[in-house]
């Protein structure tokens, strides 16, 4: 047999897609496991704008859908569990966008210290009674913080008080005079702003006239004097007034840090609140699929329908805050914002639901009911977690 060396010819070798090494086939220009399509690792300028423009459009297009027909009770989720997934966002993160506006929103409300000003979580309103000098402390507040306005206060008792320690012939009405004046132009709106801060602590627990904070907790609290604030660590204060119990360490150490940095504290609330209302959710949804145990739903179906639920009541409570700090503000406004949402929720149930009206009546008020006290539950379960972890 004649035996003739002819040239092998190389099979191309297969190729895999560059995001997750799959086999690609040999005509297709996308991956059937990850969907990515094949190119050789160059991208254009062109092609990256293009791909932005077009989830751009594509994610405002189903977001305004969203936030449109979320004004119609039920429309979403009756058309989500239909089959209608495409038309709009992800629920959960719809649910998140809207409570990151709302939170850029009714977080500004916190800024310039408008607060009233009780159990050591000072909040300094602004108007009503002595408006004016209320502005100033607030502008004060703003810009020195809580624990410096008050060491600025016990420097200048110091200084006052080393008038007695001026031997005898010193000690005259004209130096005490120019020391008072002294201190009064140098620290003057200090040390009105920490009168105040005392005189509003004062009315909240008896201080006996004396300079101290009271500090609380719920239905704990102590007197701590101002020179012991600014001059000994918190530890050192427990070692002083003899503090045993655990609750009463933790309100005291929080309440010093509180009072240090105070807008801290109202930023990791605020920082936590979408996480409390997905709590809030989540117990609501065991409620419905409770009540509506008979209609055979799944426990995600009364989920996604009180996200929806949700999601729609704090978008509207966005446009009523936006509306109300950056075009007109109307006090009477948040009345029939909550009563749509209300009535809304009632009409969503009942179209969802598809039961009686006084069966779906009950036990809307039921729900109703229900919410506020877990609210309130979970709202203050919140707040002591984030106390205690501040």
């Amino acid at each position: 047999m004649e035996h003739t060396d002819e040239p092998q010819v190389e099979k191309p070798p297969k190729r895999r897609c560059k995001n997750c090494d799959g086999k690609l086939s040999r005509s297709g220009d996308f991956c059937p496991h990850c969907g990515q399509k094949d190119f050789d690792g160059r991208v254009r300028m062109r092609d990256l704008l293009t791909k932005f423009f077009t989830n751009l459009t594509h994610l405002d297009g189903k977001f305004v859908k969203m936030c449109w027909h979320l004004l119609i009770p039920a429309k979403v989720t009756i058309e989500y569990f239909q089959g209608r997934i495409k038309r709009y966002p992800h629920p959960v993160q719809f649910f998140f966008i809207v409570m990151f506006f709302f939170l850029l929103t009714f977080s500004g409300k916190f800024n310039g210290a408008r607060m009233d000003s009780t159990n050591g979580n000072f909040n300094l309103k602004v108007g009503g009674e002595d408006s004016t000098m209320n502005r100033e402390l607030a502008k004060i507040l703003s810009e020195k913080g809580l624990m410096e306005v008050l060491q600025e206060y016990e420097l200048t008792k110091k200084y006052t008080s080393n008038v007695d320690s001026l031997p005898i012939t010193w000690q005259t009405p004209e130096v005490r005079m120019a020391v008072d004046s002294l201190v009064r132009k140098v620290d003057g709106p200090l040390i009105q702003a920490a009168r105040y801060l005392l005189q509003v602590s004062a009315s909240s627990k008896d201080n006996s006239g004396q300079d101290s904070i009271y500090l609380s907790l719920l239905l704990t609290g102590i007197n701590v004097s101002t020179k012991d604030l600014v001059e000994l660590s918190p530890d050192s204060i427990i070692s002083r007034y003899k503090i045993s119990s655990w609750d009463e360490k933790i309100m005291l150490r929080q309440g010093i840090k509180s009072l240090q940095d105070p807008k801290m504290l109202v930023n990791r609330y605020v920082g936590s609140f979408a996480w409390t209302i997905l709590v809030l959710i989540a117990l609501m949804s065991l409620l419905l699929y409770l009540m509506y145990w008979k209609s055979n739903k799944y426990y995600v179906e009364h989920f996604i329908f009180t996200m929806h639920q949700q999601s729609g009541a704090f978008m509207l409570l966005t446009i009523l805050f936006a509306f109300n700090d950056y075009i007109l503000e109307v006090e009477w406004l948040g009345l029939p914002v909550i009563g749509w949402i209300g009535v809304s929720l009632l009409l969503a149930m009942k179209r969802f639901y598809q039961q009686s009206w006084p069966w779906t009546v009950l036990k809307w008020l039921v729900f109703c009911s229900l919410y506020l006290l877990l609210m309130i539950v979970v709202f203050i379960a919140t707040l002591l977690v984030v106390i205690i972890l501040f």
